[in-house]
């Protein structure tokens, strides 16, 4: 039953802390007012998407779709948005929103308001789910009155945020552009399926690239192509590699951001005629800068942690390419155990007439072996494959949900549907993959 409470917990203590730097950050540049329509923008976000998952509306939509891709399109939004605040000569975009908005001050609340209103939806929708999960495993409401406690230990834990935050003056530690990469950064350390939903782009652009390169470019049996050639195609098609190159970019952008801060040219002192006021507001803009840089490297650190957890876990995604799979004349399709008997996911392509099927082949932990098309009852399929594996789970490329290899030949919720199948003197594995097609037009159908 604490399971509920820590979990309410964390995600109040993730939501204050959002809420709270980036009311800080607009008091520190005198506004004020902004900063209060924020904050009430955050507090409807957050109990918007609560009750989002209880209503009739959320019984429709697909949740998990919805806040694995949402995280995703959200960083992706504000990496954009702090690229295009840098070049800007204005010291701040929210006064040069107000310049250019021309004293249209309903607009700059409105934007306010909208911005806290999109910060937190996402988290809610993820606390409803978790607390719904733990209701239905408990087969009673108990949960949900161990999550009221949870939320009432981070209002009080957020109540002292508040008055340190406030003693410190947490806004001086922010330009915009940096306080966008640390909202990415907190929001990847509680919810790290941001990092992987990256990685998933990554991969995939990586392992596209040097297909087309091989396939388009080079042939087989070239003379140039050494065994250092292959032993570096090797290399991009590692599982770690994509994350590797994930985190690389992200840090990259954090260099960025410290460079260009401290690159800054100083601003023009009009009506300053003394060296000495001049050097003295020099640095002072150089000591604030030098604490702004903090918020960068509090940004890289975070991203640091979550990214070495994952490579310490080997969630690395592995996306295998699909293999042709061989069928008798009775439909019949026989695998050799020792093709699939590494722990890692096996991916099989099937082409009967004009349609095209995938299956999974895996070793399970326990040492027993499933067979399943390579879709689920619930999410669309998705090219090249609709699942890669992630250390000990299957990942939904779709809705981005992690599947326990364990329970993998399990049928419901978003796991891989089943297909029978026969062990044969304990050296291959035997379906039927003709007639499995039937199961694959009936998931897929109306997708």
């Amino acid at each position: 039953m604490l399971e509920a409470t820590k979990i309410t917990l964390n995600v109040t203590l993730e939501a204050f802390l959002l809420t709270l730097i980036v009311f800080f950050y607009l008091k520190e540049i005198g506004k004020k007012e902004l900063s209060h329509f924020f904050a009430i923008g955050s507090l409807f976000g957050f109990i918007g998407g609560f009750v989002l998952n209880f209503s009739s509306l959320g019984e429709r939509a697909d949740i998990k779709f919805l806040i694995n891709k949402g995280h995703l399109i959200l960083s992706g939004g504000f990496i954009l948005l702090a690229l295009l605040s840098l070049p800007g000569r204005e010291p701040h975009v929210v006064i040069g929103l107000e310049k250019i908005l021309k004293g249209k001050k309903v607009w700059l609340i409105f934007l306010s308001f909208l911005w806290g209103l999109m910060l937190l939806p996402l988290e809610s929708l993820h606390l409803g789910q978790d607390i719904e999960a733990i209701v239905f495993l408990k087969e009673r409401n108990l949960p949900y009155f161990f999550s009221f406690l949870g939320l009432a230990l981070g209002l009080a834990l957020g109540s002292g945020l508040f008055y340190f935050f406030r003693m410190v003056r947490i806004g001086r530690f922010f330009t915009f552009p940096s306080l966008l990469f640390l909202i990415i950064a907190i929001k990847a350390l509680w919810e790290p399926m941001i990092v992987t939903s990256i990685e998933v782009i990554v991969a995939r652009i990586l392992h596209d690239f040097v297909h087309w390169i091989i396939v388009f470019l080079l042939l087989p049996d070239h003379v140039y192509l050494t065994k250092f050639f292959w032993n570096l195609i090797a290399f991009f098609f590692q599982k770690n590699t994509s994350l590797i190159m994930n985190l690389t970019f992200i840090f990259s952008l954090g260099i960025f951001f410290l460079v260009y801060l401290q690159r800054q040219p100083f601003p023009e002192l009009k009506g300053v005629n003394r060296g000495a006021e001049r050097r003295k507001i020099w640095a002072e803009i150089r000591k604030t800068r030098h604490w702004q840089m903090l918020s960068i490297l509090a940004a890289c650190l975070i991203l640091l942690l979550v990214g070495y957890n994952a490579y310490e876990k080997g969630e690395g995604l592995y996306q295998p390419t699909p293999q042709p799979l061989s069928v008798d004349s009775q439909g019949f399709s026989e695998v050799p155990l020792s093709e699939v008997s590494s722990g890692l996911m096996n991916v099989y392509s099937f082409n009967y007439e004009d349609k095209s099927i995938r299956f999974i082949i895996i070793k399970k932990p326990d040492g027993s072996f499933a067979v399943t098309l390579d879709c689920c009852l619930i999410c669309p399929p998705t090219n090249p494959t609709s699942y890669a594996q992630m250390g000990k789970d299957l990942f939904c490329l779709y809705c981005g949900t992690p599947i326990p290899i364990s329970t993998v030949g399990k049928p419901g919720g978003c796991n891989p549907i089943p297909i029978p199948f026969q062990l044969i003197d304990d050296s291959k594995l035997r379906f039927n993959a003709r007639q499995a097609i039937g199961t694959w037009e009936r998931a897929n159908k109306g997708k």
